[in-house]
């Protein structure tokens, strides 16, 4: 079962990189015609009318925006993948600790039932379809 998991964990790193590859090439695009534009604009102006300085602050201040959110962006996805992973360890770590614990209970049953037989104790037998208060189980 482990097994599985451990290829769709590796499945989904992969996946996930390629989105973020793709991600990336987008994003570049969109910061180079930004600065591509706002180059030309600058090169292009009259220049016994210039832009404003108001007006070029305030795209410099969007394009600064714009940067900002895409790194925030990148940090939240990173973060998603950190706790997808850890939540999976957690998972496998508690079906773990869970068989370790059955196999432990299964031991001390055994020495219990070796204890009885040592001392002639006799432990009643339970069937198997029943509850210890006598009822069935489904």
């Amino acid at each position: 079962m482990s097994d599985v998991n451990g290829t769709t964990n590796v499945e989904h790193k992969y996946r996930y990189y390629d989105e973020q590859q793709k991600n990336t090439k987008s994003n570049d695009l969109d910061k180079d015609v930004f600065m591509k534009l706002l180059i030309a604009q600058m090169q292009n102006q009259d220049p016994l009318n210039p832009m404003d300085d108001r007006e070029f602050i305030a795209q410099m201040a969007q394009f600064n925006a714009l940067e900002q959110m895409t790194k925030m962006n990148d940090n939240l996805e990173a973060t998603k993948v950190t706790l997808s992973d850890h939540f999976t360890m957690m998972n496998n770590n508690m079906v773990k600790s869970q068989t370790f614990i059955s196999g432990t209970l299964d031991k001390v049953n055994d020495t219990l039932i070796k204890l009885a037989e040592h001392f002639g104790i006799e432990i009643p037998e339970t069937p198997e379809n029943e509850t210890e208060e006598g009822e069935e189980t489904p």
